[in-house]
């Protein structure tokens, strides 16, 4: 009993470290250029903590070894932030504005700013496995958002939930948001087909 708590807490630490890597390396891109690579090395560090793979790496190099695998997607990164910003100020003018087309408006805006993040996630998976232009992965993420609409129901669920999270105890979200949002998409995405 003893030796399986021990190692619940070893796993539980080595959790707060990727959360506390990839908060300081999202803030070291300026958050808006490292959202791609932040995404990419948390979802593959905890995947590889689970896998047993830290065992013979430190979780700092680790992480470090993953972000630099997708630290040249500074681009791509800022097109989504961009993109999430404009959208999500979109929402908040929209809701000021006392028309009878708001409501439809908003609709629309929730959708996209879902597929954005659908899109982004998905892409971020997929980047660990393929090597190809922005073009394929993009479709390739439009169409598995499509096609397991299941999974990407839950991952708006999940993204609801550290929404939630966020708003309601911030602290608790700061320390337990990433990795638990990375688990949680891990799980989920086990089930997506590489193609």
């Amino acid at each position: 009993m003893n030796s399986k708590l021990n190692i619940f807490f070893q796993y539980l630490y080595k959790f707060f470290k990727v959360s506390f890597f990839f908060w300081l390396y999202l803030l070291k891109g300026l958050v808006i250029y490292a959202v791609i690579p932040s995404a990419n090395a948390l979802l593959v560090t905890l995947k590889n903590i689970l896998e047993g793979v830290d065992e013979e790496d430190d979780i700092k190099a680790l992480y470090k070894k993953n972000y630099e695998a997708l630290a040249s997607e500074r681009m791509s990164s800022f097109l989504f932030s961009i993109s999430f910003i404009l959208i999500y100020t979109a929402l908040f003018f929209v809701n000021k504005w006392s028309s009878s087309y708001s409501l439809a408006i908003t609709l629309v805006l929730l959708y996209i700013l879902a597929l954005t993040v659908l899109l982004l996630l998905y892409s971020v998976y997929f980047l660990q496995f393929k090597n190809k232009n922005w073009k394929g992965i993009i479709l390739l993420s439009f169409f598995s958002s499509i096609k397991y609409i299941h999974l990407s129901l839950a991952v708006l669920t999940l993204i609801i939930i550290m929404y939630f999270t966020a708003t309601y105890n911030f602290a608790f979200f700061v320390i337990f948001g990433p990795f638990l949002f990375g688990l949680g998409t891990n799980l989920i995405f086990t089930r997506v087909k590489s193609v």
